[in-house]
């Protein structure tokens, strides 16, 4: 008859061979993304500030009026 040592040894054993599995993937991922190049990363962005509301926003977005900067044209109108 097996006894509840024996039942318990064998889930120990159980355990260890899957969290060593785990750890052994894990260890895996790491090196390949260590191995992988860093993404290249692009130029930030020129960001400027609504002259009415405050919002920054990305310049090629940007509405330009009288040497005043704004995020929409309801604010460019509250400037004519």
């Amino acid at each position: 008859m097996i006894s509840i040592r024996s039942i318990l040894l064998i889930l120990v054993l159980i355990g260890i061979f899957y969290a060593s599995r785990k750890i052994r993937q894990r260890m895996k991922r790491l090196q390949q993304a260590r191995n992988e190049k860093p993404p290249i990363q692009e130029k930030h962005a020129v960001v400027l500030r609504c002259d009415h509301c405050g919002l920054h926003i990305p310049e090629q977005e940007a509405i330009h009026y009288n040497n005043k900067i704004f995020c929409c044209e309801q604010h460019k109108k509250h400037y004519h």
